[in-house]
């Protein structure tokens, strides 16, 4: 099934029936203010499961919240007080995704072994529309496409109109991903820089290029460097990127040292001190 609703002003009587679809268990895809995404409600076990075959994700994979607003967020989060709350009120809505610590409250299925989440509240006149008629978030995912084939809407229809219950075109969709921030910490880290601009300052995963040199956020980096996610590092320079030597190496004493590491072969190439 395929839809059309208007770019700005979504039909109220298609929003409807996208509800209803959802009510009733269904998975959309939709378009979101980044890409297309596969989209549920939260509570629709099965979707979410479908969702993880159709990009082959491992189970314990979570996905990605999408929240009415800040009220609707807090039910589902632990927040870290006042200056974060400051923070997502300068980013949000937009091109953001958080990563929080997982209230009690969701299911084990819609957080990672890490009991973290992924939040976002999207600044998209459909998306909007939904929740505004819901009571739960949306779960989702983007579609296991890159950013850039996500331009055309028949193509997609295409490709997954018989895997899904229906397919939304409302606007173009810019084609980029959303930036993914950490927040259980402060100040928030860069998980994988995207549509949304950076705030001055905020460190990388590993860590950020500044006028000193090399700096590292260390605890990060040593929970990475262990259990060899490196594909989780997203501080990119080319087809570079930082990852901390001791990944390779034991380092003693106090000293961290940045390792430049080819993405292909994970291989140590240059070694630049933390000072």
């Amino acid at each position: 099934m395929r839809l059309y609703l208007h770019p700005d002003n979504p039909e109220p009587r298609l929003v409807k029936q996208l509800v209803e679809k959802l009510k009733g268990g269904s998975l959309l895809v939709l378009p979101t203010d980044t890409v297309y995404a596969f989209v549920t409600l939260a509570q629709n076990k099965d979707s979410i499961a479908q969702i993880q075959r159709i990009k082959d994700l491992p189970k314990h994979k979570a996905l990605t919240l999408y929240c009415r607003d800040f009220s609707q967020m807090s039910t589902y989060v632990r927040t870290q007080g006042n200056q974060l709350f400051r923070f997502m009120k300068d980013i949000l809505p937009g091109p953001y995704t958080l990563i929080f610590d997982a209230a009690k409250s969701l299911p084990h299925y819609a957080v990672t072994k890490q009991n973290s989440v992924g939040i976002r509240i999207v600044e998209h006149p459909l998306i909007a529309a939904i929740l505004a008629q819901l009571d739960l978030p949306l779960m989702g995912s983007s579609l296991d496409l890159p950013p850039e084939e996500m331009q055309d809407f028949e193509e997609i229809a295409d490709r997954y109109e018989s895997r899904v219950d229906a397919v939304v075109e409302c606007g173009q969709v810019t084609g980029a991903y959303s930036t993914i921030l950490d927040v259980r910490t402060w100040p928030p880290t860069v998980i994988r820089e995207g549509l949304g601009a950076l705030p001055e300052g905020l460190p990388g995963v590993c860590g950020y290029a500044s006028n000193s040199g090399f700096s590292i956020n260390c605890e990060r980096a040593r929970s990475l460097a262990r259990r060899h996610e490196f594909n989780a590092i997203d501080v990119q320079m080319r087809r570079l990127l930082y990852c901390p030597i001791d990944a390779f190496g034991d380092v003693s004493g106090r000293q961290w040292l940045g390792a430049c590491i080819d993405r292909s072969s994970f291989r140590c190439i240059t070694v630049k001190p933390h000072l």
